[in-house]
């Protein structure tokens, strides 16, 4: 059952009043993840963009590297998307991102995305977010971990399961929507950099 705006206005604005970033991380710690759905966090986002607390890109890094109760990468990529807080600059951001696209694939949401259309359907994750998978050393762990839990699924569901990375590379190596001429430079800055 979905939850109203309303039902979230409550534990933000005791939040604002109550303490600031520490009741927050603790409120979004104790708010249950597994039956979230991807609108349910899409209005989080949306209060919390509205209330506009000075702390909010510091109870995000938190909450990304804390990662308990409600789903921290979908929730921060809202806010970014909102325009209420910069890109966080945690590692935690890039390490997410292949799972937190993909978050909302579960029974309680209604559309279901492979990686590729996920990618696709938010354009920024194209401008920013997929580079720093190069430049941030934990990603590769991260990606390795993906693909042991991709081939397990896929002998427990006897059906092949999509990773994000082969869908990277695939955007890179095709030059659409990426251009061939900015994908390979870039590719190149960001991992010399890193």
């Amino acid at each position: 059952m979905a939850r109203s705006r309303e039902q979230f206005r409550l534990p933000a604005s005791r939040a604002r009043l109550a303490g600031g970033v520490a009741i927050a991380a603790k409120l979004a710690s104790d708010f249950g993840s597994w039956r979230t759905t991807a609108a349910e966090v899409e209005q989080v986002a949306v209060v919390l963009a509205d209330r506009s607390p000075d702390w909010l890109a510091d109870f995000i890094d938190r909450h990304l590297k804390h990662q308990f109760g409600i789903a921290a990468w979908p929730l921060a990529r809202a806010l970014v998307r909102l325009g209420a807080i910069p890109r966080p600059d945690v590692p935690e951001y890039a390490t997410l991102m292949p799972n937190g696209v993909t978050w909302h694939a579960h029974e309680g949401n209604a559309q279901v995305q492979t990686p590729l259309q996920a990618l696709l359907a938010d354009a920024g994750l194209l401008e920013d977010e997929i580079w720093r998978l190069f430049a941030v050393p934990e990603a590769g762990k991260v990606l390795a971990d993906i693909d042991g839990r991709h081939e397990w699924l896929e002998e427990c569901r006897g059906r092949a399961v999509e990773a994000i990375e082969v869908h990277i590379a695939g955007l890179l190596a095709d030059g659409e929507p990426i251009p061939e001429e900015i994908g390979a430079p870039r590719l190149l800055a960001v991992t010399v950099a890193a």
